[in-house]
């Protein structure tokens, strides 16, 4: 945590002690009123009162790392997903490139064999 957050924690936490330790002194100033263990109480509801801010915090952060943890696995089934798309595009068109592969290697035999059946070149005065 933050020195600066911790601060602030401690500035809170100390606030209602704070009012109270006023509001004790106020009763004390009019009526005789003691109570032993103030400033144990006083101790007590500051500390209490950072456990509670520190475990609320800690409940928070561990929340949004939980969610940080599914986008990350949303993110990466995404990501498997579009590179199974993009390979069996690229299979696709590898099929596609062979078959117009196969048909451009028989056009060529066939015009070989034209060729080889007896058709002369043009101008040839064999």
């Amino acid at each position: 945590m933050r020195y600066v957050a911790i601060f602030n924690m401690s500035i809170y936490a100390l606030t209602l002690s704070v009012l109270l330790n006023v509001i004790y002194i106020a009763v004390n100033a009019f009526i005789t009123f003691n109570m032993e263990y103030f400033s144990v109480m006083y101790s007590a509801v500051a500390a209490i009162y950072l456990v509670a801010a520190i475990l609320i915090l800690k409940s928070e952060f561990i929340k949004k790392q939980q969610e940080l943890i599914k986008i990350a696995e949303a993110k990466e089934i995404i990501k498997k997903e579009e590179q199974s798309k993009q390979e069996e595009e690229k299979e696709e068109e590898k099929k596609e490139n062979k078959e117009t592969g196969k048909e451009e290697k028989e056009k060529e035999k066939k015009e070989k064999k034209d060729e080889q059946n007896g058709e002369e070149p043009e101008g040839s005065n064999a």
